[in-house]
């Protein structure tokens, strides 16, 4: 089932299937309040949702909230959407927050032209090739201080900010974590009945229960599904979800290392303080400027294992504070880790060596350009670009090339 939340008012649970279409979920609304199906409005995670889409299409799990306003078409401009075509690209819709993929504004690395290929896909809700059984969706991790009080998938929601309403439908969606994390930062419109608001407001919420409009959760944005099956610096295993460090080498850690690492320095008194963020801890194999800036990573370790002076931010003591402590180089030093291991650990080199075997470059623009089937007619996904070349030969696309190689055999 999925709560239906009718003109931001009240709510009342209704029955469907994964195979229920948005339209029937529009009717039985219309039925329960008496109005007609035409004029209502599906709206969940920043989109409105076309009557064609069914609910597992729209990732609607179990008792997931969705907003149902009664708002008639302004001027027919949104005919198309409500009859369930698809705009064109040059107005295309946002891709569902459910689906969006932030991890490369925290893990950049080469792949810049190849992402821009594959948010067709991504749009789309299709899987990466290759990979059908991975779930899509588990892109966001959070930490549930509520019922798990542990690191869980979460989900990312929006609201609009001027009646906390989430009736909001998005400008655009999302490409990196500043839009979420930085306020009015993101626009849209609001689709609550006499409500102005244009600006969005992001919150994440635990995906492992159901939870109440007003239950947030604290995104842990190093933590990432493990996509590139990097082994864990420590431990060598390949687990998944994994922490990835803010290092140059973006090495990249397992769950249960991490909370063993945390618990050593801490035992150690080897955490580190920084006059900014308080006292954290940089990657495990010793790199510099790889300090965690969002502290709440640091809930792994449980409740009160580490109890700061809310003033000097040093350990809790009585009394006046003394001087800051200044970190020594023993405090800093290296966590010992085996060199093979950490070359193994490196997030980005996956990501280079996936992209030597899959992509070639554009042989205009230079961008990383995978090739998806056998046909060798490319073309470049920028849109300064655009240009039409053989995968085979390099060259600009022309008729040599649909007579001798346009296809593989």
């Amino acid at each position: 089932s999925v709560f239906v939340r009718f003109n931001s008012s009240h709510g009342f649970p209704v029955e469907v299937d994964s195979d229920t279409s948005i339209f029937q979920l529009k009717e039985v609304v219309a039925k329960r309040q008496g109005v007609p199906a035409d004029q209502l409005r599906v709206i969940f995670a920043g989109k409105e949702l076309r009557n064609d889409l069914t609910v597992q299409r729209c990732d609607l799990d179990q008792q997931s909230i969705v907003h149902v306003v009664l708002r008639p078409q302004r001027n027919g401009q949104e005919r198309g959407v409500a009859a369930g075509h698809r705009p064109g690209r040059a107005g295309r819709e946002p891709a569902s927050l459910t689906r969006v993929d932030l991890s490369g504004s925290v893990l950049p690395g080469d792949a810049v032209g190849l992402a821009v290929i594959l948010q067709d896909d991504s749009a789309n809700g299709a899987a990466p090739a290759g990979r059908p059984d991975r779930p899509t969706n588990k892109s966001f991790y959070v930490y549930c201080k509520g019922p798990c009080q542990r690191v869980q998938p979460g989900k990312l929601r929006v609201r609009c900010s001027t009646c906390q309403q989430a009736t909001l439908t998005l400008t655009q969606g999302p490409s990196c974590w500043d839009d979420v994390l930085i306020p009015n930062r993101m626009s849209g419109e609001c689709q609550s009945p006499n409500c102005p608001g244009t600006t969005a407001e992001f919150f994440f919420k635990c995906g492992a229960h159901p939870t109440s409009d007003k239950e947030t959760s604290v995104a842990l944005n190093l933590i990432t599904t493990n996509s590139r099956d990097i082994t864990c610096i420590t431990c060598t295993d390949i687990r998944s979800p994994v922490l990835v460090f803010q290092c140059n080498c973006r090495h990249v850690i397992c769950l249960d290392c991490f909370h063993l690492y945390c618990v050593t320095r801490l035992n150690d008194r080897q955490f580190v303080h920084d006059p900014q963020l308080g006292y954290s801890l940089p990657c495990v194999a010793g790199c510099p400027n790889s300090l965690i800036k969002e502290l709440h990573h640091f809930r792994i370790l449980g409740e009160e294992q580490l109890v700061f002076c809310r003033d000097c931010k040093e350990s809790y003591h009585e009394g006046e504070c003394s001087a800051l402590f200044e970190a020594s180089a023993a405090v800093a030093q290296a966590y010992r880790v085996d060199q093979k291991a950490a070359e193994q650990a490196r997030w980005e080199e996956a990501s280079k060596e996936t992209i030597r075997k899959t992509t070639k470059p554009c042989p205009r623009c230079h961008v990383p350009v995978e090739k998806n089937g056998g046909c060798m007619h490319m073309k470049c996904p920028q849109p300064q670009c655009q240009l039409e070349w053989c995968w085979n030969c390099g060259w600009e696309w022309n008729r040599d090339c649909m007579g001798d190689h346009w296809f593989d055999v």
